[in-house]
C-alpha cells in the first residue's frame, strides 16, 4: 500500500512538472485558456496512466489545441498511438520537435522534443502501408475512399501509410462500384487491385425528324393528281465546288500574303548583308555566311508562298467559273533541295 502511494505521488509530481511550462510558452495567451489547458492536460495524463486511452486522447487533444507546448504535444501523440491513430501520431511527434521552446522550463520541453523524435523514429517502421491499384480505368477517373473518407486519385498506385485495424476501401467508376475489406496489422505492406469492366460509351439521343401528323378527320381525303413531271433536283456538286473554291481562294490569299512578307524580309536581309562590309560583289566573308543562308531560306519560302497563292487563287477562280463541271482543277507542288516544281491541270 505504501509503495502505491509513493508511485502515485511520483506520477502526480511528474505530471505537474510536464505542464508547468505551458503558461510561460504562451505568455500572450489568455490566462483562463492557459489554466484550462493545464487542467485538461493534467486530467488527460492521469487517464493515460490509468489505461483510459480514449478519454486521455480526447482531453490531450483539447489541451494541445489550446496551448501548443512540446510537453502536451508529446503526450497527445502518445495517446494517439494507443487509440490506433498511428499516422496522426507520427505527424504530431514531428510537429512537437519543431515547436519553439518557451522562455521558462526549457530543459523540460527540450527533453519532450527529444523523446518525441525517438518515439517517432521507433513508430514509423511499424506503420502499415496500403497500395490501391485499379484496372480497366484510368486512375484520374476513379473516385476512391477509405472508411468513408475521400482519397485523392493521385495516391492510386502509391503505397501510403495507413492506421492499423479493419479498413474498407471503395472505388467508383462509370456507374460501377468496387469494395474491399481488409485488416492491417503492424509492419504490414499490402497491395490490392480493384478491377472495372470497360465502361459503355453513353449514347446521346438524337431528336426525331419524323413530322407529327394530325389524326384523320371524318371527311375523306382529297386525292391530288400526280404532277406531269418530277421537279428537277438541285445539283449538289455546285455547292461542294463553291465551298472548295472559297477554301482555295482563302489558301491562295494567305499564300500571297506570306510570300509577300517573306519577300520584303529577304530584301531587307540582302540590304543588311550588302551594308555589312563583308561582301565584295558575289564573294562574302565567313562572318556573314549564316546571314546568307537565312537570306536563301527567306527567298525559297517567299517563292513557295507566292506559288501557293497563285495556284490557290487560280483554282478558286476556276471552280467558281466552272460551277462543278466534270473537269475539276488539279495541282501539285513539289519542293526539293534547290528546286521548286509546279504541276497542274485546270
Amino acid at each position: 500500500m505504501r509503495i502505491r502511494r509513493v508511485k502515485r505521488l511520483i506520477q502526480a509530481s511528474f505530471v505537474a512538472l510536464v505542464l508547468c511550462g505551458a503558461p510561460a510558452a504562451h505568455a500572450q495567451s489568455d490566462a483562463a485558456k492557459v489554466a484550462a489547458a493545464r487542467q485538461i492536460g493534467f486530467d488527460g495524463i492521469k487517464d493515460y496512466q490509468a489505461g483510459k486511452f480514449a478519454e486521455a486522447s480526447d482531453k490531450l487533444e483539447r489541451a494541445y489545441a489550446l496551448v501548443k507546448a512540446p510537453t502536451l504535444g508529446l503526450w497527445s501523440a502518445r495517446a494517439l498511438v494507443k487509440v490506433g491513430r498511428w499516422v496522426a501520431a507520427s505527424e504530431r511527434f514531428l510537429e512537437t520537435t519543431r515547436l519553439p521552446l518557451p522562455d521558462s522550463n526549457q530543459e523540460n520541453h527540450r527533453r519532450a522534443q527529444e523523446d518525441a523524435a525517438k518515439e517517432r523514429a521507433a513508430l514509423l517502421p511499424t506503420i502499415p502501408t496500403l497500395q490501391v491499384d485499379v484496372a480497366g480505368a484510368a486512375a484520374g477517373q476513379v473516385e476512391l475512399a477509405m472508411d468513408g473518407v475521400a482519397i485523392d486519385s493521385a495516391l492510386i498506385g502509391v503505397a501510403r501509410p495507413v492506421d492499423p485495424g479493419e479498413r474498407t476501401v471503395v472505388a467508383k467508376f462509370g456507374g460501377q462500384e468496387r469494395q474491399r475489406r481488409l485488416t492491417l496489422a503492424a509492419n504490414d505492406k499490402k497491395t490490392i487491385t480493384l478491377s472495372f469492366d470497360a465502361a459503355a460509351t453513353p449514347v446521346t439521343p438524337t431528336p426525331s425528324t419524323t413530322p407529327v401528323t394530325a389524326p384523320p378527320t371524318s371527311a375523306p381525303p382529297t386525292r391530288t393528281p400526280p404532277p406531269a413531271s418530277a421537279p428537277p433536283t438541285a445539283d449538289s456538286g455546285a455547292g461542294g465546288s463553291n465551298t472548295l473554291a472559297y477554301v482555295a481562294l482563302g489558301v491562295g490569299g494567305a499564300g500571297l500574303i506570306a510570300g509577300g512578307v517573306l519577300g520584303v524580309m529577304a530584301m531587307s536581309k540582302r540590304s543588311e548583308i550588302e551594308d555589312s562590309g563583308f561582301c565584295d560583289g558575289d564573294r562574302c566573308a565567313p562572318e556573314v555566311h549564316e546571314d546568307i543562308d537565312a537570306l536563301d531560306n527567306l527567298r525559297l519560302f517567299s517563292t513557295v508562298g507566292i506559288v501557293i497563292g497563285v495556284v490557290g487563287v487560280g483554282a478558286g477562280v476556276t471552280l467558281l467559273a466552272t460551277g462543278g463541271s466534270e473537269a475539276a482543277p488539279s495541282t501539285a507542288l513539289t519542293v526539293g533541295p534547290g528546286s521548286l516544281q509546279l504541276k497542274g491541270r485546270f
